[in-house]
């Protein structure tokens, strides 16, 4: 059902965001949900008026019957095949806009039947009139279909119906009217604001589906997260469990005098067993914890940080934590950022990139490393350089983050923890050499000026 949607929408000002794929499925529903209210109404309320008008007096000529018939007859059986086609879950945004455009012209036609043919003395004008009400209706109902795009596209086409059927009335029955452009003035006062109305309905609309929608998805995600953290703490408590086998193989080495090898040759078999289990479970562990508190980190709320207050406050506590490394840092005036997790996930960022600097390739590290913070635009960007071996030829792909490791005892994560905590922030991460050696990260967030 994706071809013909423009998934985007103006939340926030801005014309062209497009929806996250995971919440387009879930707003189209909404709005399919909207245009079954308006096809039901459409069709309940377009027999009323058909019948109303077989019930009337007409002038006797077909043509008439054949503008008001053909008009109500189209909008009666689009509504039908449309209800059919949205229960078989195949309808699509154009459906729903040839559906504004069934009303719009729908209406007008009804109407336009009215000022051509009055049938009587009696009549003074359409504003004189209980029929002008539908053109309200119709306008409004164009901003249940969700998508503010729509309701603009209904408030566009009734507003031209409106003026050509004033226009072609006061033209062929000036005489007649009862009402003058004071009356049209004030009609016109009322469209526009219902035309408001509509438009803020489908927009208030749309921001509350994507947000149910948003906040559905990160519950599931969470859910899948939690399933992959038992799973895995499961494997831990597997691997723990051989390393207690192989404790208990251990001793009963030592005690045995049966075993075909010599105590002390299986002791130390025994031992390197229980020292790659043991290693095994603490990367395990380990993984399994920087794991849980990323995913508690990423459904939290994006916060303000005082750049340059608590990059400075990191770095203090980093260089106690290592005080064989030389850690300078040029913050100038850096702006605030915005960042999920706030000032516990830079301070977190930055003990990742520093720890993995220092430990290098696991048999060089670096001895200085600079941490530097400028704006740029609407956004603060932060660098992390270091005097190190720099990343190998295999961990760099187009500046893009990949789960590997140069340590012996290392996992990979830190640096796709650091991206994806960018990532849910709005942010990026880039890496690279430098021209003179060691390693650069380059980690670019909103600055908390542009969303004020």
């Amino acid at each position: 059902m994706s071809d013909g949607t423009p998934y985007a929408a103006a939340l926030d000002g801005r014309s062209a965001t497009a929806f996250d794929p995971v919440l387009q499925p879930v707003v189209h529903a909404a709005a399919l949900r909207g245009e079954r209210i308006v096809s039901i109404s459409r069709i309940v309320f377009c027999s009323l008026v058909l019948l109303r008008f077989l019930s009337l007096e007409q002038v006797h000529t077909p043509a008439p019957y054949v503008l008001n018939l053909s008009a109500l007859g189209v909008a009666i059986g689009y509504s039908a095949w449309l209800l059919w086609r949205i229960h078989s879950n195949r309808a699509n945004y154009r459906m729903l806009a040839v559906s504004v455009v069934i009303d719009a012209t729908g209406c007008f036609a009804s109407l336009l039947q009215t000022v051509l043919w009055p049938g009587g003395d009696h009549y003074k004008g359409l504003l004189t009139t209980p029929d002008m009400g539908a053109l309200l209706v119709i306008v409004y109902c164009a901003g249940f279909r969700v998508w503010p795009q729509l309701a603009v596209l209904g408030a566009a086409l009734n507003f031209l119906s409106y003026v050509a059927l004033v226009a072609t009335e006061m033209t062929l029955h000036g005489h007649r009217l009862s009402y003058a452009m004071p009356e049209v003035m004030m009609f016109l006062f009322v469209l526009g604001s219902v035309i408001v109305l509509s438009v803020s309905t489908a927009r208030r609309t749309l921001a509350l589906v994507a947000a149910g929608a948003s906040a559905t998805v990160q519950v599931d995600r969470a859910r899948r997260k939690l399933a992959e953290l038992v799973r895995e703490h499961h494997d831990a408590r597997s691997v723990i469990s051989a390393a207690a086998l192989s404790s208990d193989m251990m001793v009963r080495a030592l005690r045995s005098d049966a075993s075909e090898l010599r105590p002390e040759d299986a002791v130390r078999l025994h031992a390197e067993r229980l020292r790659e289990d043991l290693d095994a479970a603490r990367k395990q562990l380990a993984e399994l914890g920087e794991k849980a508190y990323l995913d508690l980190t990423t459904l939290g709320e994006i916060e303000r940080v005082d750049t340059s207050r608590v990059l400075r406050e990191a770095v203090e506590s980093l260089k106690l934590r290592f005080p064989e490394l030389s850690i300078r840092t040029e913050l100038g005036s850096a702006a605030d950022l915005l960042v999920v997790g706030g000032a516990a996930s830079i301070q977190r960022i930055l003990y990742n990139l520093i720890s993995n600097a220092r430990e290098g390739n696991g048999k060089i590290g670096a001895s200085q490393v600079t941490v530097r913070a400028l704006k740029d635009g609407n956004s603060v960007r932060l660098f992390v350089e270091d005097d190190g071996p720099g990343f190998g030829d295999g961990a760099l792909e187009n500046g893009t983050v990949r789960p590997a490791t140069t340590k012996p005892t290392g996992m990979g994560l830190g640096l796709l923890m650091t991206s994806e905590l960018l990532r849910v922030s709005g942010g990026s991460l880039s890496t690279d050499n430098l021209p003179g050696g060691g390693a650069r990260l380059c980690l670019t967030l909103p600055a908390a000026s542009a969303a004020s």
